[in-house]
């Protein structure tokens, strides 16, 4: 396979401004004029409507022939342009060294996230990210962090710290409250004693666990025992197989053989324990499309413009992990395995469980912001209206995380919001068609967001360090 390079591109970049990009200072007063705004159900339009932003703050929204605009505001000509809440991606990694995930991130119109976990010595960066951008002096979107990411033995991740008893589990939930995590990651291999040990002392710390759904933990009795939410849809698939699980030699799920075979029963079951206990699923399908992608050669992905965005020793490395064929039975399976875990995302969707968006960024070909956009499509994909996937990246994680004045256009709410150029109810793919960022009341019109974009090329150009995160 060919390493890939932009050169072209690169060489463009190299000539453009070489200061970083910075969003406008915070105005007193902007006003969105004209938009069509997107509703509280996330199913219409209101017309001709006139956003009053004061601050990071909404003031007012309502009918332009209604709403006046302060003399002194900055206006911003919305006509024939939709306005919908800022973005989240609730599922991502920041600790690969030498790509910008923050400003990739607000340039692509995620205005909030979750990262779910890098290597001890992360954290503190995190924390002074996430303090940094809530006082405006960092560009990037209001940040939450798990910090690291609690398993037993049994993964080689650098972003995994073991625990091999329950007091050593309680004691890492010590330390990550101590050391400033806003939430605690639980991961795929954890005992039962391990896991309720971990559960029980961040209940007793005041924090909400997330993650995996450890093998040995049903869905049912994770949901029982607290944890919040569900990190990916693989679990959770399993859990409403009708019948037993078949297996390959090789000891993976047979998928092919599993399609068809989920149960209205156990869905229902299954979605009435989560809405009781609060239980949010966080399915992350883009993920087997891209691989599924990956493993087909894909051009739309393999050379996806987007990738200029990420450094070359990245991309060298993906490339080299990519070569090769996928045979004809895995790329089945793959299929198979997107296939099911879509219909039970759409099972569990249509019965009241609350999906949140995230992506798993980064993994290889992936680009930060870009790739919310392509799990908001594969949301669609498997049965979601365009209006439920905006919810799921918008309202619902504002939601999950407590913050009851995000992710609506609504006066007194905080002003995160996209300005985009097509109507991404009519095809979710607009969503991507960004004219303007508002991220926490920063204005990042059309001009700063390609200067922000050319700067992240040339920084990602001169990157030559050596990869990490795996």
């Amino acid at each position: 396979m060919k390493q890939i390079v932009h050169t072209a591109f690169v060489a463009v970049a190299l000539l453009v401004a070489r200061s970083p990009a910075i969003a406008n200072d915070l105005a007193d007063n902007v006003a969105i004029v004209g938009a069509e705004v997107l509703q509280v159900d996330c199913a219409c339009w209101a017309s001709a409507q006139t956003i009053v932003l004061t601050g990071n703050r909404i003031a007012a929204v309502g009918p332009q022939d209604q709403i006046a605009v302060p003399q002194n505001a900055r206006r911003i000509d919305a006509s024939g342009k939709y306005v919908i809440p800022g973005l989240w991606d609730a599922h991502i990694h920041s600790r690969y060294e030498g790509i910008d995930h923050l400003r990739l991130l607000i340039a692509h119109g995620v205005t909030a996230t979750r990262d779910l976990g890098g290597p001890w010595e992360h954290l503190p960066e995190l924390v002074l990210w996430r303090d940094e951008i809530a006082a405006g002096t960092r560009v990037g979107p209001r940040l939450w962090t798990a910090g690291t990411v609690l398993n037993n033995p049994g993964s080689d991740w650098s972003h995994i710290t073991i625990v091999h008893e329950p007091q050593e589990a309680r004691t890492a939930v010590q330390r990550l409250s101590r050391e400033g995590a806003d939430f605690v990651k639980v991961y795929s291999d954890l005992s039962p004693e391990n896991y309720y040990a971990i559960i029980d002392e961040a209940k007793r710390l005041g924090l909400q666990v997330d993650g995996h759904d450890p093998r040995t933990i049903p869905p049912l009795e994770a949901s029982k025992a607290g944890q919040r939410t569900i990190e990916h849809a693989r679990e959770v698939a399993l859990a409403l197989v009708d019948g037993e699980i078949p297996e390959l030699e090789n000891g993976y799920t047979d998928w092919v053989a599993l399609e068809g075979r989920l149960s209205d029963e156990k869905a229902d079951r299954l979605a009435r324990i989560f809405r009781e206990n609060g239980t949010w699923l966080d399915p992350t399908l883009h993920l087997r499309r891209h691989f599924i992608a990956i493993g087909e050669k894909s051009d739309t992905v393999l050379a996806s413009p987007a990738l200029r965005f990420i450094p070359a020793p990245y991309l060298n490395e993906w490339s080299r992990r990519a070569e090769g064929e996928t045979s004809v039975e895995k790329l089945a399976q793959w299929h198979a395995n997107l296939a099911v875990e879509s219909e039970a995302v759409r099972m569990l969707s249509e019965r009241g469980v609350p999906i949140i968006a995230g992506t798993d960024t980064v993994k290889p070909f992936f680009v930060p912001g870009f790739a919310l956009h392509d799990e908001l499509a594969a949301l669609v994909e498997a049965g979601l209206s365009t209006g439920d996937a905006i919810r799921a990246a918008t309202i619902t994680p504002s939601r999950m995380m407590g913050v009851e004045d995000l992710g609506l256009i609504q006066p007194g709410f905080l002003a995160d919001l996209l300005v985009l150029d097509g109507d991404p109810l009519a095809n979710i793919a607009e969503t991507r068609n960004i004219v303007v960022v508002v991220a926490n009341g920063r204005v990042f019109d059309r001009a700063t967001l390609q200067a922000l974009k050319v700067d992240l090329v040339r920084e990602a150009a001169l990157w030559n360090g050596e990869p990490t995160g795996r």
